[in-house]
């Protein structure tokens, strides 16, 4: 019968042993602002992974889960039964009133899952848990082995549990790092504590990897034997100066105690378990830092608090080419805030194009800091062979031990022999897909724009004479259509009375003792009248075709010979040796001026020419500094002239100025629209620039307008007009005289297309002319703030950056302006953060 009953007993062990069971327990009432325990307790120990629970609508986790086992051993008749339980534990706190129910977990048992249930719990009012309102439901009692510090005879004293926080340096500099350690001390069996460093706004928080089992010590505190270790430490980089405050942290911790209710002998033989593990949580105290600001930052100070610090650099590509990339390995050696320093900047030649750099640290956390290197490599495509020069890379670090700034460098330049690169290579056929600025511009220098701030004098005289040329025409025309037939009888009626008058005016000239003009006017006078009668012109007359004419005419010989030597008598005193002398020595007198004149305009013009020519080579050996000095000099004799302009404006894109390559391109432009080249290189330049706004006229009917508009300057566009009002009145000329009918036809459609075009060029003219003289434009030339008021207290609209296009709305303040964008937001901005174009 002992038997009988001993193999049912073992069967029944066998089958409580492979029912595995999840099971979900918490308290039924909690209140808001509670902390309370959601437990998973599994009859297993072969339990795979943890249960993942996420977020839970109205809670917040603070701790878990926390894993504790047990296990019990019972022997029947020989026969022995082990049972064993793993427990997960999460401490929650109620942020909202009422019925919840809390998630279930599915855990993996020996490779198959099983899934809890879904306790429900019931949230009141902040104060009103269940053990201070008698009269709701009793939540599940927790068994003694996982009861609260706070239930039972387990109770932790202030003594028992306590954390002391402490650093090395109370008084810092920003960016010097401090010690912090979390220092545990215990007198209970402390089995598990956990706390985690927030997110702190002044500082940054790197912590030190510790050995995650912990050796405890024991230690006499006020004549009490305590247990203690350090628990953690962190080594905190501080952001900002003032009293930095580090808060409390607080620590979730399991102290196991004895079970005294338990027989050691009946836990081993009936599997009661005889250890109590108790949660608890203990709170580290703040700490106050005192942070001191950096002294005035020297320039190129790139963040770096520290000691000992080195700088190396080395050109890793070794035969670098043209359109080819090279890297710059700069390394970096010392103790501070090394992963937290901004990498040093590198000079490289202005004709090298450069790429973002790439870092890495190698380095480890000492209470001091970090201390290893900081490995950075710059990258650089060089456009031209050559031969170059990158200057020395220093790095300027802060030294709290002094207090001082220090400077380390690389040392001497590194030289670059840039040899010739292949002209099929990637990069080079990226830049000519992505285009670059054109050329110089070559030409000998032109003094001048085409533009003009209102109608030239010169425009003006030109359409009077043409109105005037007009006039006249017409009334001859209309004359000569009427008369056409009679011209010839006209002229030989009034051929003898010209004759008369010419001859009175040769007697006065006698009388006035003139002989020059009188043998003048004799000459004038017989021409005239042979001219008339014979219907010549005077310019046609020659002795020999006059004595052939008096001979078919049937004039006498002797007064034809006469008619001859008066003739050749007059040119004998008008032409004669002495006039001559005379005419020749005024003329020589006048010439010897006008060559005065040009010599000294060809010595200036060549003069500029040649210093021209010295900054358009300096330009082409890639010497832009030099050639911008160049072209500025040049530019104060000439202020107004668009091809210094343009060169300069390139050599400030290649030195990659582009707020001052902007502002050169936009005066160029402004004085000759017509630049094709300048409008190319404006457009790259703006491309350079951080600020993106765009308005109307980006639209591509506008652009394409814009397009035609500066195909000219005003000047140009004036006198367009004024060829366009020529041919209108010719063709109007033609129209009215005309007897072709062909050739009407074809004037009708010239008069049309005249006309617009004449009053389209006189607009576009307009046009031209109004942004010449519109002054209310600049450049942004450094980044600055644009402000709502004009004053620096005023709120921070946003940031302009260099090379930004704005307009001029209020000028009338001293040292601030009103400008406007054009997507149409306004604001302010100091006067010395931009220049007028």
């Amino acid at each position: 019968m002992r038997k009988i009953l001993s193999i049912i007993m073992l069967f029944a062990f066998t089958v409580a042993d492979a029912a595995v069971v999840v099971t979900a327990k918490a308290p039924a009432s909690v209140g808001v602002g509670d902390q309370f325990r959601l437990q998973y307790i599994v009859n297993s120990a072969d339990v795979d992974g943890r249960p993942q629970i996420g977020n839970i609508a109205g809670f917040d986790i603070v701790y878990g889960p926390a894993v504790s086992t047990s296990q019990s051993v019972q022997i029947i008749n020989g026969n022995k039964t082990e049972n064993s339980s793993t427990t997960f534990t999460y401490t929650l706190i109620a942020r909202k009133e009422g019925n919840f129910q809390l998630p279930s977990v599915t855990i993996n048992v020996d490779g198959r899952s099983y899934t809890s249930n879904r306790p429900s719990v019931h949230v009141g009012k902040a104060g009103s848990s269940y053990s201070q309102q008698p009269g709701r439901s009793q939540p599940y009692q927790q068994p003694a082995a996982q009861s609260r510090s706070s239930q039972g005879s387990h109770r932790v004293g202030p003594g028992d549990l306590y954390i002391e926080v402490s650093s090395n340096k109370k008084v810092v500099y920003e960016q010097e790092p401090v010690l912090l350690s979390y220092k545990v001390f215990t007198t209970q069996a402390l089995e598990q504590l956990q706390g985690k460093m927030p997110d702190l706004k002044g500082f940054v928080a790197k912590e030190v990897p510790l050995p995650r089992e912990k050796h405890l010590s024991v230690v006499n505190r006020n004549g009490r034997a305590v247990q203690t270790t350090t628990w953690s430490q962190y080594v905190m980089f501080p952001q900002q100066s003032g009293k930095l405050t580090i808060p409390s942290i607080p620590f979730e911790g399991v102290i196991a105690y004895a079970n005294r209710n338990v027989d050691p002998i009946d836990a081993f033989l009936f599997g009661t378990s005889a250890t109590t593990h108790v949660n608890h949580t203990v709170n580290a105290p703040s700490l106050d830092i005192t942070v001191k600001p950096l002294p005035p930052k020297p320039a190129g100070f790139s963040g770096a608090v520290g000691n000992n610090f080195s700088i190396k650099a080395e050109l890793a590509t070794k035969t670098p080419r043209e359109n080819e990339t090279l890297t710059l390995r700069v390394r970096l050696h010392g103790t501070g805030n090394i992963d937290l320093i901004t990498p040093p900047e590198v000079h490289f030649p202005s004709d090298f194009e450069t790429l973002d750099s790439k870092q890495e640290a190698n380095t480890q956390l000492t209470p001091q800091g970090m201390e290893g290197d900081l490995m950075i490599e710059y990258y650089a495509i060089p456009n031209h062979e050559g031969q170059f020069t990158i200057p020395p890379v220093e790095l300027t670090y802060f030294n709290p031990a002094d207090g001082t700034y220090h400077t380390v460098s690389t040392g001497k330049p590194i030289a670059v022999r840039v040899a010739k690169g292949n002209p099929n290579s990637y990069a080079a056929r990226q830049r000519l897909k992505n285009d670059d600025i054109r050329h110089i511009h070559l030409d000998p220098l032109v003094s001048g724009s085409n533009v003009s701030e209102g109608r030239e004098v010169p425009v003006y005289i030109a359409y009077v004479l043409l109105l005037v040329a007009f006039v006249v025409a017409y009334k001859l025309m209309q004359l000569h259509q009427r008369r056409r037939g009679d011209v010839q009888g006209r002229m030989l009626r009034k051929a003898g009375s010209r004759a008369n008058a010419r001859l009175k005016d040769a007697l006065a000239r006698m009388q006035a003792n003139e002989p020059t003009e009188f043998y003048a006017a004799i000459l004038s006078a017989l021409r005239n009248f042979v001219s008339d009668k014979l219907a010549l012109s005077p310019a046609d007359i020659t002795k020999e075709k006059i004595s052939t004419l008096f001979a078919e005419r049937g004039v006498p010989a002797d007064i034809a010979s006469r008619y001859s030597d008066v003739v050749a008598n007059c040119e004998l005193h008008i032409y004669g040796e002495y006039g001559n002398l005379m005419r020749f020595l005024k003329e020589e007198e006048k010439m010897k001026h006008t060559l005065f004149i040009i010599i000294a305009l060809v010595c200036s013009l060549s003069l500029s020419a040649q210093d021209k020519a010295e900054a358009d080579t300096l330009y082409s050996q890639h010497h832009y500094a030099e050639a911008a000095a160049a072209y500025s000099h040049l530019l104060k004799a000439n202020p107004r002239n668009p091809q210094l302009l343009y060169n300069l404006g390139n050599s400030y894109y290649r030195l990659k100025d582009i707020p001052h390559a902007i502002l050169c391109y936009e005066r160029a432009a402004k004085l000759n629209p017509s630049d094709a080249d300048c409008r190319h290189n404006l457009t790259l330049a703006r491309a350079q620039t951080q600020d993106k706004f765009y308005s109307s006229s980006d639209l591509d009917i506008a652009w394409s307008f814009n397009r035609l508009v500066n195909t000219f300057g005003s000047a140009g566009w004036e006198w367009l007009s004024v060829l366009a009002f020529a041919l209108l009145l010719a063709a109007i000329l033609t129209l009215r005289f005309s007897a072709a009918r062909r050739l009407k036809k074809w004037s009708f459609a010239v008069i049309l297309l005249s006309a617009v075009c004449t009053v389209v060029f006189n607009i576009f003219t307009a046009l031209q002319r109004s942004k010449y003289n519109d002054h209310s434009s600049a450049i942004i030339m450094t980044t600055t703030k644009l402000m709502s008021t004009p004053d620096t207290t005023g709120t921070n609209l946003f940031t302009l950056h260099g090379g930004t296009k704005v307009s001029l709305s209020d000028t009338t303040l001293p040292t601030w302006t009103e400008v406007s964008l054009s997507d149409g937001r306004k604001g302010w901005v100091s006067n010395k953060d931009f220049e007028k174009i």
